[in-house]
C-alpha cells in the first residue's frame, strides 16, 4: 500500500529592508532557495553639483529540506 505523507514545513526569514514582493522563493528537488537581486540607482541634482549612487548586490541562500 502506497501512502503519501503530507507534512508541512513553516519557514520564517527576516530580511530587513526588503519587501516580500522582491524576494524569490523556490523549491526544487527538496532544495529551498531564497534569493534577491538588488539594483538601485539614486540621483540628486543641485544647481552646481550632480550626485549619483548605484547599489548592486545579490542575496542567495539554499537549504536542503527533509
Amino acid at each position: 500500500m502506497n501512502r503519501q505523507r503530507k507534512e508541512k514545513i513553516l519557514v520564517t526569514i527576516e530580511l530587513p529592508g526588503m519587501s516580500q514582493e522582491v524576494v524569490e522563493v523556490s523549491l526544487s528537488k527538496d532544495i529551498l532557495t531564497i534569493k534577491r537581486e538588488k539594483k538601485t540607482i539614486e540621483e540628486e541634482a543641485e544647481e552646481r553639483a550632480f550626485y549619483l549612487e548605484r547599489t548592486f548586490g545579490s542575496f542567495n541562500r539554499s537549504v536542503a529540506c527533509p
